[in-house]
């Protein structure tokens, strides 16, 4: 008989259950005593805290997201031999690693005095990629067990003290996430250096990137902030989610033109569960036209998160997950968070930002500086930042230039205003 029960804990804390229905949805129920726990925390904003079970049109959303998409998944079912759309199927095998602080699974958690690693060779992971993917190679033939969402080839590491890549077994925490490139965007880690390391250099707060060659290949190697590790070496699990996450909305749903949330809902959320509500739209205005200035089409919901805190309260997770989709011709152009009417970053002016200025509440004219403004950085951050990321001997320059021409174009449309 199919298993319908998998619980979840924090760290070593059993948090609640998880049970799927005969449709496959799930519904989640708080252990009582994760409620009466000193400390205690919804796991989202979507799901507080309450003795009442939460049925699946409540629940299933937010513990869906926490799985991979697209091709990835599809390997990693196919390797495990269940339905592309079982998510409560694939959640207890791989469930025991998840972005955030969360194990999911049948039993417990192990001690983390149990905790171990393996070393993984540069020749063992391009086997794996060439073989059709890293993650599903590892993880759909049993070697780990873990979860991360999205539908790039990205595989959850840790690093030794001597730098060398370590795998982490069964539940054992991760550091970083490597990212392997796509095949037909084999600049894809170089385009997320590069553009992250830009954000950096005008003053956002992002994820720590850099390339790691994994043979011939320039892969990004990116640092978690949902992991911290304390001075005697021992990695802490952070809990986070993503906006789809805490507005109860499914992976499917996580562009606005496709029922996803607009700018709007994305920042009046985090105005209210976070403090300082001023920064923290400022910082997210950052996000959106810095996403219009180098011509990421892919700034979606799933690609702004919440952290939270060990005192309790939520912050703006840094933000990661930043390209130049305008480098591939392949891919849409447009924006997935429109700015006024439009989402087309190539006719995006200073009267579509007075409408949304509008929308969201800011002042016209003080918006359109902002953009200018931070066009301008960016602009003068190109050269720079190529030399110090170390990118200046590697292929990046199509990446450069696409960046660099959209960015002067935005420069140049709100100069004239």
């Amino acid at each position: 008989m199919p298993e319908n029960h998998i619980r979840v804990f924090a760290g070593v804390s059993p948090v609640g259950s998880l049970y799927c229905n005969p449709e496959g949805r799930m519904s989640f129920t708080y252990d009582i005593g994760w409620l009466q726990a000193d400390g205690a925390y919804p796991i989202s904003v979507s799901l507080p805290l309450r003795e009442q079970a939460y049925p699946p049109e409540r629940a299933h959303c937010f513990f869906a997201n926490l799985l991979p998409e697209g091709l990835v998944r599809q390997t990693v079912c196919r390797e495990f031999g269940i339905s592309e759309d079982n998510d409560f199927g694939l959640l207890s095998r791989i469930g025991h690693e998840c972005a955030g602080a969360l194990w999911i699974g049948s039993g417990e958690p192990p001690d983390p005095r149990t905790w171990r690693y393996e070393p993984v060779t540069d020749d063992e992971l391009v086997s794996f990629s060439r073989a059709g993917g890293v993650f599903s190679s590892l993880v759909g033939k049993g070697r780990l067990r873990l979860s991360l969402a999205g539908a790039q080839d990205k595989l959850p590491v840790a690093l030794s003290n001597d730098g060398s890549l370590l795998l982490p077994m069964d539940a054992s925490p991760s550091t970083h996430i490597l990212k392997f490139p796509n095949r037909g965007y084999s600049d894809l880690g170089l385009n997320e250096v590069f553009t992250t390391a830009l954000a950096r250099a005008v003053g956002m707060q992002t994820v720590d990137t850099v390339i790691r060659m994994v043979g011939n290949v320039p892969a990004c190697l990116v640092k978690r902030y949902d992991r911290m590790q304390t001075g005697d070496g021992s990695i802490i699990r952070l809990h986070q989610e993503d906006m789809c996450q805490a507005m109860g909305l499914p992976s499917t749903r996580k562009y606005q033109a496709e029922g996803g949330p607009s700018f709007r809902e994305c920042m009046e959320l985090a105005e209210r569960v976070c403090p300082e509500p001023v920064v923290v739209r400022e910082k997210l205005l950052g996000w959106l036209v810095f996403g219009l200035i180098i011509g990421n089409g892919d700034g979606h919901a799933k690609n702004l998160s919440l952290l939270y805190n060990e005192e309790g309260s939520m912050s703006l997770a840094p933000f990661y997950d930043m390209v130049c989709t305008l480098r591939y011709r392949n891919l849409e152009r447009s924006l997935a968070m429109r700015i006024g009417s439009r989402s087309d970053p190539g006719m995006i002016g200073p009267y579509h930002f007075d409408e949304f200025a509008s929308e969201c509440g800011f002042g016209a004219g003080w918006l359109r500086r902002f953009v200018r403004d931070l066009a301008g950085g960016v602009c003068d951050a190109l050269e720079s930042v190529l030399q110090k990321e170390g990118l200046d001997g590697l292929p990046v320059s199509a990446v450069q230039r696409a960046v660099t021409r959209q960015a002067r174009s935005v420069k140049n449309r709100f100069s004239q205003n």
